[in-house]
């Protein structure tokens, strides 16, 4: 990060001789130009310079006129800022915060300053939180003062010492959702170096290297396209394994009939099976190639793949044809408490048996699509291999299950062939997706419902990388604990704006029947601000906007508006977002 902006002005005195002799002596004003990046002046006359050295002005001072001061420069507004305030604002962040710690104001700034921070650096490490603060300390919301390290500390601290101000804003957020709210869950490992952090556990990570990790599960609402909240997990556990977590969190919440989505990471029997004891529906994706469900596949394939009648196109998506099927079947879940009656201890699995909706969809263009995929993955892995390379655990999985390697007497690979069941097999299951509901009934729903996970994977995908899931953890639990709640409130703003972001690249350009927004000239404009758009990321946006300010100079007692956000873009844009004040000058 470069110097911080310090709105500073210098002035000299600069002399001009005319051809007759006169001296002209003016004061040039510079300052730095944050948007061109590049230093600007401007010339004010002071007056003609006499033979002894003094300077006589040109015009007299008219009465009651000001006193000579010195130049000043008034930072009002960056534009950047204002954004990131718009959008912890629009999230509900600033309000569930500040309802949390009402009676601790000071607190509730300083978190919120850091997730500003968090959300408009895209996760820079706190230690640079003292200079960024430092840069735009009158526009904060904790403005009395830099936000160093010995702050930052103690704050995390308090926070991981006083659980219930994170679930109080889980508690305030759940009561803004309604009823039969979809969600769907998602998890992190993050690795840890240090010993202090008791959650982490020497585990196995996807690298297959053992380290000190530890897992947090997030939540999401699909309807509302939220964050909700999450729950840290010791260890690098599986995800099926973290289901009983899940379900204790959504009975927290108390949320009103939700309906959980869940993608092949989470489509076991015994995730299903917990679901099922616990109440909780569910719409889940099911791998093809699943035994119990092999022969429905089997039995609907000919009609799916070669004719497409009335009762099997699905409306939402012509690409694909369905049938629905009601298939009872046994499942598994884990006791919590152990039952003298039934013989059972607590931990043990029992059986639940259930009839639940299988939605079988095909699709020709899927099947291209999945057939190219194999083929491209197969063929990047042959060649690792023969070249020698180390290969990860997807691609040591897909070597077992597909590949045949001969050796010659040298030891060397004489030959690799694909192995022609395994992947007869797989082939049979290309072009298909399978859904299994224990309470939606209808194909068209149950696929618009799962399509709707789908669409968040963007934020759920950006939402990692973001909150630095890649990257290790120092501190203690206590300190761990605040620092990712600071950061789930910043990834809640960045949610926030990334919806919002959607919403206005489908509209942009769209004629709407106003005869002031359908002119060519607003239509132009549009266009080319959702071109601009498409090219860039938030961190991207927030980058171009933090050298847009509005800011005041004055000249012995006069002062002028300036500002950089000048081009029609910009101003439609924050006009779009709903941010006043960035107008013409």
């Amino acid at each position: 990060m470069g110097r911080p902006y310090t709105g500073k002005v210098t002035e000299r005195q600069v002399e001009k001789t005319q051809k007759n002799g006169t001296v002209y002596v003016y004061k040039r004003i510079s300052w730095y130009d944050r948007e061109i990046r590049n230093t600007r002046s401007k010339m004010e006359l002071l007056g003609i310079k006499t033979d002894t050295g003094e300077i006589i002005s040109t015009r007299p001072k008219s009465k009651g006129s000001a006193k000579d001061t010195p130049a000043t420069v008034t930072l009002k507004r960056n534009a950047m800022i204002s954004i990131v305030k718009h959008f912890c604002d629009y999230s509900g962040v600033t309000k569930e915060v500040s309802d949390t710690l009402r009676t601790e104001p000071g607190r509730a700034q300083k978190i919120l300053t850091l997730a500003w921070y968090a959300f408009a650096t895209n996760g820079q490490t706190w230690t640079r939180a003292d200079k960024w603060t430092a840069s735009y300390l009158p526009l904060l919301p904790y403005p009395h003062g830099i936000i160093t390290k010995d702050i930052y500390r103690e704050l995390f601290h308090y926070i991981g010492e006083n659980p219930n101000i994170a679930w109080s804003v889980f508690q305030l957020r759940a009561k803004k959702f309604g009823e039969d709210e979809l969600v769907c869950w998602d998890s992190t490992v993050y690795e840890c170096w240090t010993k202090r952090v008791h959650d982490s556990v020497s585990a196995p990570t996807k690298d297959e290297l053992i380290r000190h990790v530890y897992k947090v599960f997030f939540f999401y609402s699909i309807t509302s396209r939220k964050l909700m909240a999450y729950v840290k997990i010791p260890g690098n556990i599986a995800d099926s394994a973290t289901v009983p977590y899940a379900i204790s969190q959504i009975k927290a919440l108390n949320l009103k009939n939700p309906e959980v989505l869940q993608d092949n990471g989470y489509t076991d029997d015994n995730t299903m099976g917990e679901l099922l004891h616990q109440k909780v529906h569910f719409v889940t994706r099911l791998v093809p190639s699943t035994r119990w469900i092999q022969k429905e596949i089997e039995e609907h394939r000919d009609a799916l793949v070669s004719s497409i009648s009335p009762a099997q196109m699905v409306y939402c998506d012509p690409e694909f044809s369905v049938v629905h099927c009601r298939i009872k079947h046994v499942f598994h879940y884990r006791r919590i408490r152990g039952s003298k009656k039934k013989g059972l201890q607590s931990g043990e699995k029992e059986a639940i048996e259930a009839i639940v909706n299988v939605f079988i969809y095909y699709s020709s263009f899927k099947k291209g699509t999945d057939d190219k995929d194999f083929r491209e993955q197969y063929s990047n892995v042959r060649q690792d291999i023969l070249n020698g390379a180390v290969l990860d655990a997807e691609a040591k999985k897909f070597r077992d299950q597909f590949m045949s390697i001969e050796y010659g007497e040298d030891g060397e690979i004489a030959n690799i062939t694909p192995v022609r069941k395994a992947v007869t097999n797989r082939f049979k299951t290309h072009g298909f997706l399978v859904l299994v509901a224990d309470k939606e009934k209808d194909p068209e729903r149950a696929l618009t419902k799962f399509r709707s996970r789908e669409k968040i994977e963007e934020q759920i995908k950006g939402h990692k990388s973001h909150t630095g899931g890649d990257t290790s953890k120092t501190g203690d639990d206590e300190f761990l604990e605040g620092e990712l709640f600071v950061e789930f409130l910043a990834d809640t703003i960045r949610e926030s704006m990334l919806t919002k972001l959607n919403k206005m690249k489908d509209d942009l350009a769209v004629p709407n029947g106003d005869d002031t927004h359908d002119t060519n000239e607003q239509i132009q404009l549009q266009q080319k601000l959702k071109s601009w758009l498409r090219k860039k990321s938030i961190a991207n946006i927030l980058d171009a906007y933090d050298t847009t300010d509005i800011y005041e100079v004055g000249f012995e007692g006069k002062s002028s508006k300036m500002t950089d956000s000048t081009t029609a873009r910009s101003r439609l844009f924050l006009d779009m977002l709903g941010i006043e004040g960035w107008g013409k000058a």
